[in-house]
């Protein structure tokens, strides 16, 4: 029924695709002397729909042993296609929002260490673009905390109507973390 209602909220939309490329090459966690992460991942979430990088081990630094850094030797992409929709006399599309998290692992349990909930419709125009997107430490992580900037790209594909799905397109540009 819930998909019903989505498709009546949609009637005289416009539905305009966007494709949002992530790619990873570095991400520095700080912690506390109580505990340090094993391994990492980044994730992109949105309902059902779980996007992620594979799991990477976190190495101390040497300056700072509670500051280290996961890197990647060839950089991972994650690519994200969002269909935005807007009423035909409106200037902006409608929210919506993907959660953006960092993840640890250890013995096969999940623990998100950051998050940032990113309203899509601030990063779509109609040229492809690079932003900055920041994840702070969340609210229920004691042990420590975790942030990454990164420049998602973003490419619009083709405008469709209601219920047409272009097939996704590459972006010819990265996301570089830091």
């Amino acid at each position: 029924m819930t998909s019903v209602w989505k498709r009546l909220q949609r009637v005289g939309k416009r539905a305009s695709k966007f494709q949002f490329v992530s790619s990873f090459q570095e991400l520095t966690i700080e912690c506390t002397n109580k505990w340090q992460p094993d391994k990492v991942r980044v994730v992109w979430i949105r309902r059902n729909r779980r996007h992620s990088t594979k799991l990477h081990s976190w190495h101390p630094g040497i300056q700072n042993p509670y500051r280290g850094t996961v890197i990647w030797q060839l950089p991972e992409t994650l690519d994200i296609a969002v269909t935005l929709f807007k009423e035909p006399t409106a200037e902006e599309f409608e929210d919506k929002d993907w959660t953006f998290l960092i993840e640890n692992e250890t013995k096969g349990r999940t623990k998100a260490l950051a998050s940032a909930r990113v309203n899509m419709k601030q990063f779509a125009s109609a040229t492809p673009a690079q932003f900055d997107i920041s994840a702070e430490a969340e609210t229920g992580v004691r042990e420590g905390a975790g942030s990454q900037s990164q420049t998602p790209p973003v490419l619009r594909l083709p405008e469709g109507g209601q219920g047409h799905v272009s097939p996704p397109v590459r972006s010819g540009t990265s996301l570089h973390s830091r």
